[in-house]
């Protein structure tokens, strides 16, 4: 089953990227940084991929339902993935939002 199903798997997962990736580009440069539109059809693709960050970074930091973390961690080693990981959960959840905005009733 690994040998059939795993290069699809990453084939769709690379085209995930690309197309997060892609987006990136197109941004253009604002007050507070990059501005980005996401349609949606690339909605799903980086809901996908922020979620995916958030997995790799977590079991770096071994994260679990009960991690709280103090402004000494943040300050600590850890403080800029502590941050990475924060900030993606932020964006992700306006994603997600928007997902369920643009759904139909």
């Amino acid at each position: 089953w690994e040998a059939l199903a795993h290069p699809g798997m990453v084939r769709d997962r690379l085209d995930l990227h690309a197309r997060m990736v892609a987006g990136l580009d197109a941004g253009t440069p604002g007050r507070r940084g990059l501005v980005v539109t996401v349609d949606d059809e690339d909605l799903d693709a980086w809901v996908m991929v922020l979620n995916e960050m958030r997995l790799v970074i977590g079991s770096r930091l071994e994260v679990t339902e009960d991690t709280v973390w103090s402004a000494d961690d943040l300050h600590g080693p850890d403080g800029p993935a502590i941050a990475a990981y924060e900030w993606l959960g932020v964006v992700q959840t306006e994603l997600v939002e928007a997902l369920l905005g643009s759904l139909p009733d």
